[in-house]
Order: C-alpha cells, then sequence, then structure tokens
C-alpha cells in the first residue's frame, strides 16, 4: 500500500511540473498553471502589479465564477512561483524524504502573495461560503 501511495504521489508531482507553466493570459490577469498538493488542486495566478484592492475583489469574483471550485492563490509576481509551488509540493508531500527540499521563497512572499480564493465552509471555518482571504487565511471578501 505504501508503494502505492508512493507511486501515486510521484505521478503527480510529474502532472503538477508539466502543468505549471503559463496556461493563457485572461484580461486583467494569467493563468500560471495548477498543481495538487496537500489534497488540492491550485492554481495559479498572476495580476498587475499596480493591482488595488477594489481590482483584486473584481477579478477574484471573475475567477470564482470561471473556476467555481477551484481553490486559487493570487500573486502579482511570477518570478518566484515556480519555487513557491516546489515548496508547497514539498511541505504537504506524505513523505518528504521522497520529495526535493526546496527553500520557502518567504520575503517574496510577503511581498507579491496578495491572497487566495478557498472553501470556507467546513464547519471549522465557520462561514459556509468561499472567500477572497489573505495568504494567511483572514478574509478579504465572501464570493
Amino acid at each position: 500500500m505504501t508503494t502505492l501511495k508512493t507511486l501515486i504521489f510521484t505521478i503527480m508531482l510529474s502532472v503538477s511540473f508539466v502543468t505549471e507553466a503559463k496556461e493563457h493570459t485572461v484580461g486583467a490577469y494569467t493563468v500560471w498553471g495548477s498543481y495538487s498538493a496537500g489534497g488540492f488542486t491550485w492554481k495559479n495566478i498572476v495580476v498587475p502589479a499596480s493591482t488595488k484592492r477594489n481590482e483584486l475583489i473584481t477579478i477574484a469574483k471573475r475567477l470564482k465564477s470561471t473556476y467555481p471550485n477551484t481553490r486559487i492563490h493570487i500573486f502579482n509576481d511570477d518570478t518566484k512561483i515556480k519555487q513557491y509551488v516546489q515548496r508547497d509540493i514539498y511541505f504537504s508531500a506524505p513523505d518528504r524524504s521522497k520529495v526535493k527540499k526546496v527553500e520557502f521563497p518567504g520575503a517574496w512572499v510577503d511581498k507579491h502573495f496578495l491572497g487566495n480564493i478557498n472553501d470556507r465552509s467546513t464547519e471549522s471555518m465557520e462561514t459556509g461560503q468561499w472567500q477572497l482571504v489573505t495568504p494567511y487565511g483572514e478574509p478579504i471578501d465572501p464570493l
């Protein structure tokens, strides 16, 4: 059973890196790719660095409509998304000894990670809905 889990994780990891290249640009954001980590599939979005809070909320609502059941990271720079993704995959791996260790790009995240679209419908989250939240889970806007 452990071998099967390792094989499945390895396949997921391989697929993740195949799909992490930029997919296409749509309006005021770029879809930078998708990956799986921690039992969820995430899509990465890059918005212009000049994006204001009200514009971020508008973009998030459009993203939620376009990708209704997808968890999304929103950044305003793409230079370290690959490192962020690799770290998330490493950190979420059931057996980290089988995945390359990658350092967390903390300073870059603090500056360029604007928020998540995340499911807050579990009892522990108490809100019963999807929301745009900060990288640390604080609500920005219900979607």
